[in-house]
Formats: structure tokens, C-alpha cells, sequence
């Protein structure tokens, strides 16, 4: 599957994503969003540099591919979090389970199906995920925080105060 574009650039974020780590060490997707606005699901991707094929450019451009997509289940609240590597907590992988490569950046971000929302991104590479710790949580930016740190940041961003559900 290719995504073309920057992905949800242009969709106006109602809460943000982030990346954690369960019990085991596992990656673990973590969202935290507006009242009323829970995401339909998420994709995770990477950017790759692509050569012309038809000789038309020198210069190769970008596209995105996308590495994974989960379907959510109904989400009450305004947390959710599931696995990176099999369907968890309802959430569906309707791919085969990604395969993270070194010095690879690769984002995460939740969307709806009316396209009205998102998540915001975050970015991480898999080197991040060994640095993590159950509870804390990788945000968009890069900035590790609390579980309930992040969670608020979900609830007060500053998209909840401007827009109702509707």
C-alpha cells in the first residue's frame, strides 16, 4: 500500500499519538484524544526515496508506504492503546504485522474514516522503542512523558477547546 502525500497533513489533529512500550518490552501505540473525537483507526509508515523510472529526473523523490494499518474497535473515553506487532484491545491489523528496520524513522497517526480528524504524529525509529519503559510515552516531538501526562495532553489540546463534536 502507498500513501500518497504527507499523510493527514492537511486533516486538523484532535489529539496526539504516541509511542510505548507493555510489560513485555513490546511496542505499543498509545492515543490520547478530544472528547468526541476517537479516531476510526491508525496507520503506521516510512518514507523512501524513489528513482524516476523513466529517466525523467536526476533526483529522486519521496513516497510513503505504509507499514501498517489497524482498525479500531467502538472507543469509549478518550485513551486507547493496542500492540504494533498483532490485533490487541479490539484494535484489527489489517496487514501483515510490520518489520521495523533500523535507522528507519516511521510515524503513527490516527485517523477517522470521514477524514474530519487525526492524531497527531509521532515519529520514532526502532532504536527509541529499547529506551522506553512501561508508563511512559513517546510523544509527538519526541518528548517522553507519563502515561497520565500524555493523557491530558490528549484532553486539553488545543483543537478540544476549539471545536465541538458534531
Amino acid at each position: 500500500m502507498v500513501i500518497m502525500g504527507a499523510a493527514g497533513c492537511t486533516v486538523p489533529p484532535a489529539g496526539y499519538t504516541g509511542l510505548s512500550v507493555d510489560d513485555m518490552g513490546r511496542p505499543i501505540i498509545v492515543l490520547a484524544w478530544c472528547d468526541g473525537f476517537a479516531p476510526d483507526g491508525v496507520t503506521v509508515y516510512h518514507d523512501e526515496k524513489v528513482a524516476a523510472t523513466d529517466g525523467s529526473s536526476p533526483y529522486p523523490s519521496t513516497t510513503s508506504k505504509a507499514d501498517a494499518r489497524f482498525t479500531a474497535p467502538t472507543l469509549d473515553g478518550q485513551t486507547a492503546s493496542f500492540r504494533l506487532d498483532i490485533s490487541s484491545n479490539g484494535w484489527d491489523l489489517d496487514s501483515n504485522p510490520p518489520v521495523f528496520k533500523p535507522g528507519v524513522t516511521y510515524s503513527a497517526y490516527g485517523w477517522t474514516y470521514d477524514n474530519s480528524t487525526s492524531t497527531a504524529h509521532v515519529e520514532f525509529k526502532v532504536e527509541d522503542i529499547g529506551k522506553l519503559r512501561p508508563g511512559s510515552v513517546m510523544a509527538p516531538g519526541g518528548a517522553v512523558v507519563s502515561q497520565e501526562e500524555f493523557d491530558q495532553m490528549g484532553r486539553e489540546s488545543s483543537y478540544c477547546s476549539e471545536k465541538s463534536p458534531g
